[in-house]
C-alpha cells in the first residue's frame, strides 16, 4: 500500500513521461463530445465576469479551452510538471501552479469556481468526501464546482515503460452523499451513455455544485 507522497510521485512520473503524446492525443477530444462543451459552458456562465476559475488535476490543459474565459482568470493545477509545461503551450491559462488538490495553495473563500474534469480518475472513493471539503474551503460563497468522473465499480490499469497506475471509477450514489454531507447545493446532476467510437465506453457521471 502507497503513502499518500509515494502515490503523488507514481502520478506525476508517469504523466511528466506521458505529457506530450498525452497532449496530442486530447487536444481536440471535446470536438465530439457535445454534453462535455454544453456542461462546461453552464458552470463559465455561472462564474462572474472578472471571477477566478482553478481547473485541478488539469494536465495539457484542453478543457478549461471550451470554457467562455472573457476577463476571468483561470489557473491550472496538476501533480505533473511536465503537463503543466505542455498547458502553457494551450495559452488557456493565466498561471499553472504545481501541487495537490487535496492541499490546494490558495487561501480561504479566494476562488470563484473549481473545475474537476475527470480528475479524481486515479482517487479512491473514499477520498472524495476530502476532497470536497478542501474545495469548500477555497471557494467564496455561492462558487461553483463542475465535477466530473466514471461512473461504476472498475479499477482498470495501465502502464508505461516505468510506471503503472490505475484507472478508478466512482460509484455516483456514494458521490451523490459526500455532496450532501459537505453541503453543497447541486444545481444539475446528469449520468450519461459514452459516445461510441469517441471515448472509452463507460458511463461518466457530472455535478454541478453551488456552495451554499
Amino acid at each position: 500500500m502507497l503513502t499518500n507522497r509515494q502515490h503523488q510521485r507514481l502520478i506525476s512520473d508517469y504523466y511528466d513521461a506521458e505529457a506530450p503524446l498525452y497532449a496530442e492525443k486530447y487536444h481536440n477530444e471535446l470536438d465530439t463530445k457535445p454534453y462535455d462543451r454544453y456542461i462546461l459552458s453552464r458552470f463559465s456562465n455561472y462564474i462572474p465576469p472578472a471571477g477566478i476559475i482553478c481547473e485541478i488535476g488539469c494536465g495539457p490543459g484542453q478543457v478549461s479551452g471550451y470554457l467562455n474565459k472573457g476577463n476571468k482568470t483561470i489557473f491550472g493545477l496538476d501533480l505533473s510538471l511536465c503537463m503543466l509545461n505542455e498547458a502553457k503551450k494551450s495559452h488557456h491559462f493565466d498561471d499553472t501552479v504545481k501541487g495537490d488538490y487535496f492541499t490546494m495553495p490558495f487561501r480561504d473563500e479566494s476562488l470563484d469556481g473549481i473545475l474537476a474534469f475527470y480528475s479524481i480518475v486515479h482517487d479512491e472513493t473514499t477520498q472524495i468526501e476530502q476532497l470536497l471539503y478542501e474545495i469548500r474551503r477555497v471557494l467564496k460563497m455561492n462558487g461553483k464546482v463542475l465535477l466530473s468522473f466514471h461512473t461504476g465499480n472498475e479499477r482498470i490499469s495501465t502502464s508505461n515503460k516505468k510506471d503503472s497506475i490505475e484507472y478508478i471509477f466512482h460509484d455516483t450514489e456514494q458521490v451523490y452523499d459526500y455532496i450532501i454531507e459537505s453541503e453543497f447545493l447541486i444545481l444539475e446532476g446528469v449520468v450519461r451513455l459514452p459516445y461510441p467510437d469517441a471515448e472509452f465506453p463507460s458511463k461518466r457521471t457530472y455535478f454541478l455544485l453551488e456552495k451554499d
